[in-house]
């Protein structure tokens, strides 16, 4: 499974899994395989491409990983390169794909989230409103991308390799302003 990351982010990010017992992901892929090989407990991955789930949980039976990830397919309608939204017919299912996760309480006690997938920003306020204060967030492509960096409103960047950030919660978090960008973002694929 290729590796989208560079060397350096995925030492970064390697080093994390090593210490996480509960991964939960946003966006599947080499990520997948390589936390169900190394992450103690749990491993939750979720996707809107179910071919592409399919994909890696083929190649976790291939490698005998030490844990089979939880797959979960989230329908946003029909998807394009990269599980793009392909049109907006199914506009309306879109937040489902930050929300739905969070109707699993074991979402909830993770302590490593990559957001890797779409809907980045959501992604990252959903972690946030949700997950424990020593939850640690990876998220790739942020320092590239303009547009994801109204995140540092609510999480405070705690080391950056190239384009993998490292977040947690800002001591000075505050819920409201939260929701507000989550509304923002809600329906930004990107």
């Amino acid at each position: 499974m290729h590796v989208t990351m560079s060397p350096d982010e995925w030492s970064l990010f390697t080093g994390f899994v090593r210490c996480a017992r509960r991964y939960v992901e946003f966006g599947s892929g080499a990520s997948t395989v390589l936390a169900a090989s190394l992450a103690g407990e749990q491993v939750m991955s979720l996707d809107s491409s179910k071919a592409w789930l399919d994909r890696v949980a083929s190649e976790c039976r291939a490698r005998k990983t030490r844990l089979f990830p939880n797959l979960t397919f989230v329908d946003i309608g029909d998807t394009g390169e990269w599980g793009f939204p392909a049109n907006e017919t199914a506009r309306e299912r879109w937040p489902s794909y930050h929300a739905s996760i969070w109707g699993d309480p074991a979402a909830a006690q993770g302590d490593l989230y990559l957001i890797d997938g779409r809907f980045r920003v959501a992604c990252l306020v959903q972690v946030l409103l949700h997950a424990g204060d020593q939850a640690f967030v990876a998220f790739h492509d942020y320092a590239s991308r303009l547009h994801y960096h109204d995140a540092a409103l609510i999480a405070r960047e705690i080391v950056r390799v190239n384009d993998l950030s490292i977040f947690v919660r800002r001591p000075d978090f505050d819920a409201r302003a939260a929701a507000r960008l989550l509304a923002d973002y809600a329906y930004d694929p990107r």
